[in-house]
């Protein structure tokens, strides 16, 4: 559960960076690329240290499934945006308007997060008061 707790809080601060990054007053098209690409690699790294933490713990509260729809597929967003940042890099502001739509994906992965992360403790609570 609580790699669970802390990958739906890190997903929720990327998110936030993300729309600070998109924020930034005029920003240059390479300053984005290089922000993006280093938070998503920090953000990768991240995700394999949780999902290894949650596969491998003795009181498993997700199920292999789970496991990869909460660490898998946000890694992989993750991994996705780098190529297609490397454009930005090079002044092509065209691609930031396709990664609107991945980080769409991406808080709907970490909202589900919340979700099961919330279903776990009030099952938790309950029997715990039982």
């Amino acid at each position: 559960m609580r790699a669970l707790a802390v990958n739906t809080f890190v997903s929720f601060l990327f998110l936030l960076l993300i729309a600070f990054i998109y924020l930034l007053p005029a920003p240059t098209p390479p300053l984005w690329g290089w922000l993006l690409i280093l938070t998503n690699l920090i953000s990768v790294g991240r995700v394999i240290v949780q999902g290894l933490i949650a596969y491998r713990t003795k009181d498993r509260t997700l199920g292999s499934g789970r496991i990869i729809l909460r660490f898998i597929l946000p890694g992989l967003g993750y991994a996705l945006v780098i190529p297609l940042v490397l454009p930005v890099v090079d002044g092509d502001y065209s691609w930031l308007y396709w990664l609107a739509g991945l980080f769409l994906i991406q808080l709907g992965l970490a909202v589900t997060s919340v979700w099961d992360l919330m279903l776990i403790v009030g099952r938790d609570k309950r029997s715990s008061a039982t």
